[in-house]
């Protein structure tokens, strides 16, 4: 069960709930943090950490074989499905497009050199023909889906030609993928590597020329990417967060200028080892025809999503 913060704002009869569920917090450790009840980590799937209960047949990761000597890599994979279905957001049971029968979706960390992949399945309702959304392709009731995967990586969508004939075929971050739903619907499968140490070309980041790093760490994300209706779908559920690096990568100890560079690197372990990362996503979602109000100590509170 996910417990989270909310901010809850009325206007009339519009709600907008605000959950705190997009960012990265850190805090240096003190013993009585560590069974601190104020913040529940959303499940991660990764390689560095275990895999919990509650993802079990949604998080895999297994070792890539085709691996450089010395140095070992991971496939971390996810298996999102894309559905319509009531989910219970701050108290609120409301109907929402979203992924697996959750609000809240998997954090998904990796390291340079590994390979994120999903299996995205659509499932989606068809999409109401009431004239408020604009599709840019295929017919308005028609509820197709995608994944950028990752948003912020600097990896390729494998659309290069002419082995690929078709653009919506490249299984790396591919927006261009075409996934439908209904009964004649079919799994896709994104595979998304992530170049490691000498594999990318640090022109791309103003590098010098001739220089090759690792990718950077850092936290991104994936989405929906549906020209016309990826709002919607992205503030139903159907995003989530996914860190390259140690998730205390970004933690650095503040060194002076002329400061002892091994002095430094030693101040940075120290203080990385104090320190405890809790991620934390942002959602909002509007509200509408509610059944009680926020405040009210009811049971089976119901209420609308209202489109974006």
């Amino acid at each position: 069960m996910h417990q989270y913060t909310r901010l809850v704002v009325r206007v009339g009869t519009l709600i907008c709930m605000v959950e705190v569920a997009l960012g990265l917090m850190m805090q240096v450790a003190r013993a009585e943090d560590y069974s601190s009840p104020e913040l529940i980590q959303p499940l991660v799937c990764s390689p560095l950490k275990p895999i919990p209960p509650e993802l079990k047949g949604i998080c895999e990761v297994t070792t890539l074989s085709s691996m450089p000597p010395g140095e070992v890599r991971h496939k971390i994979k996810v298996n999102l499905t894309a559905q319509t279905s009531p989910i219970e957001v701050g108290e609120y049971t409301i109907e929402t497009e979203h992924y697996n029968y959750s609000y809240l979706t998997p954090i998904i960390e990796a390291l340079p050199g590994d390979t994120v992949a999903a299996h995205l399945a659509n499932s989606l309702k068809p999409r109401a023909m009431d004239g408020t959304q604009i599709m840019a392709h295929g017919a308005t009731g028609e509820n197709p889906t995608n994944l950028h995967y990752f948003h912020g990586g600097i990896v390729s969508p494998n659309n290069d030609r002419p082995k690929v004939q078709d653009a919506r075929l490249g299984t790396g971050d591919n927006i261009y993928v075409w996934l439908k739903n209904g009964p004649d619907s079919k799994p896709f499968d994104f595979n998304v590597p992530i170049p490691g140490v000498g594999e990318l070309d640090a022109r791309v980041l103003e590098g010098k020329e001739g220089t090759f790093i690792p990718h950077p760490t850092g936290l991104n994300w994936y989405h929906s990417h549906l020209h016309g209706i990826s709002s919607d779908q992205v503030m139903g559920g159907m995003s989530g967060l996914l860190s390259v690096g140690d998730d205390n990568a970004a933690v650095k100890a503040q060194c002076k200028l002329g400061t002892d560079s091994y002095k430094c690197k030693r101040d940075t372990e120290e203080l990385q080892k104090r320190t405890i990362v809790r991620y934390a996503m942002l959602r909002d979602i509007s509200l509408t025809k509610i059944n009680a109000s926020p405040i009210e100590d009811t049971k089976n509170k119901t209420a609308t999503r209202r489109p974006e």
